[in-house]
């Protein structure tokens, strides 16, 4: 009776250690049932679910400027703070089309290893607002910017094609009011 329960303990511990080292390797069906599971092609990131709308916050440091990666900016320059931050996915590929109110001053951050001619092709000023979005395929580093008139439609690209670049808004002469409240942790 003693030997029959040694050999299921045994054999148990030894199955889980294969199971934690077939996970850890990530082998069939793992990389399949991660596929399934998101409904598309693995990207080498871990399967993070977001809405497929677009989030509009109010701009602080270490605020995630992607909706769906935790990536923020590291230098965090006063200049963006309390602007308007649209978070779209890091890989993004739909045209963001904005009907402002009142003139915008659209602030873009960019990488060097992006295709970045879109930008040069529709007049966006260079920025010394300095900026670091790490990111694991590209970085962005520069900053760049462009007034938009009231009640003309803004189509924006999302950038790319490595990454989808951040978008930070300025409302001209416009302040945010401040929160009448602090939330304490």
């Amino acid at each position: 009776m003693k030997i029959k329960l040694f050999i299921c303990i045994f054999i148990l511990f030894i199955g889980l250690i294969i199971g934690a080292q077939w996970y850890r390797l990530y082998i069939f069906p793992f990389p399949q049932l991660h596929e399934w599971k998101s409904g598309g092609e693995i990207s080498g990131q871990p399967y993070v679910e977001y809405s497929d709308k677009l989030v509009i916050t109010t701009y602080s440091k270490h605020t995630p400027v992607f909706l769906d990666r935790l990536y923020f900016d590291s230098i965090s320059d006063n200049r963006l703070e309390g602007l308007y931050l649209v978070q779209i996915p890091r890989h993004y590929h739909d045209n963001i089309r904005i009907k402002p109110s009142k003139d915008l001053i659209i602030y873009r951050a960019i990488s060097d290893n992006n295709n970045n001619l879109h930008y040069d092709n529709n007049n966006w000023d260079s920025s010394d607002i300095q900026i670091n979005i790490e990111g694991r395929s590209t970085s962005h580093t520069k900053v760049i910017k462009k007034l938009f008139p009231a009640n003309k439609l803004i189509d924006l690209t999302p950038g790319g094609p490595i990454a989808s670049d951040p978008i930070f808004i300025m409302v001209k002469d416009y302040v945010t009011p401040s929160l009448k409240f602090k939330i304490l942790n």
